[in-house]
């Protein structure tokens, strides 16, 4: 009971806590799942906010994917020869009130709203090593792992690079590993998008890149919001 007042009490009075919150796929009893949460945190969501999911085989072919809903979360049925993983989340209007609440609401159907938003959420996830190359699924905010992560180790080197519309996105800044460190400092993509990182955690790990994008001509909307990850799991052998 007191976790979710805690949930409860973050979405209300967080600022931009929608644009805060991500997505990433990562193994749940024995079953890939899509996780919905900010940093640790593991929140319930409307399973109807998954508008696309698609998954690539082990020759980079399409791949049938079976979705399973619950109370709480999304459970995905991956077929062994899956390799790649991508979902797109739309998290819709979120409005903020006089008294500093957000509501997940359009302008319209919040009564007393200063500001309000549209915020969406990405993931790739990587499940297996045979796949050498990556290239952009055409997400609109999304990181393209230059080399297989799953053939890593802790503390290894992993070059990625951000796509924004399709195009290498420079200046955006990149946290290395999201759900435990995600209050140390980013690094930030190069003119062609690109950054090197370590990898931080020999198990989950989920890298994340946000933009903001400011909108004048809507009267509906201040601004427009998106957040990517890659997430991917090393094993916990060496071998």
């Amino acid at each position: 009971m007191r976790k979710i007042f805690f949930t409860c009490l973050t979405l209300l009075i967080l600022p931009a806590s929608s644009y805060a919150h991500g997505i990433w796929i990562t193994e749940r009893f024995g079953n890939h799942a899509i996780v919905y949460g900010h940093g640790a945190s593991d929140d319930p969501y409307d399973f109807k906010k998954i508008i696309s999911i698609d998954a690539l085989d082990q020759t980079g072919n399409k791949s049938p994917l079976k979705i399973t809903e619950t109370k709480a979360h999304a459970i995905l049925k991956t077929p062994r020869d899956t390799s790649v993983i991508f979902a797109t989340f739309d998290n819709g209007f979120w409005s903020q009130t006089d008294d500093g609440k957000w509501h997940n609401k359009t302008k319209q159907e919040t009564e007393g709203a200063t500001f309000t938003g549209r915020y969406q959420k990405f993931t790739t996830a990587i499940i297996d090593k045979t796949l050498p190359l990556f290239s952009p699924s055409g997400m609109k905010l999304e990181i393209v792992p230059l080399s297989n992560p799953l053939k890593l180790h802790q503390g290894d080197e992993l070059s990625i690079q951000v796509f924004y519309d399709g195009i290498p996105a420079e200046g955006l800044k990149v946290i290395g590993e999201y759900t435990t460190d995600g209050e140390s400092p980013p690094l930030v993509t190069d003119a062609t998008g690109k950054v090197t990182l370590k990898v931080r955690n020999q198990g989950l790990n989920v890298i994340a890149v946000s933009k903001t994008v400011a909108v004048n001509d809507n009267p509906e909307i201040e601004e427009e919001g998106y957040f990517s990850t890659l997430s991917f799991s090393l094993d916990h052998s060496h071998d």
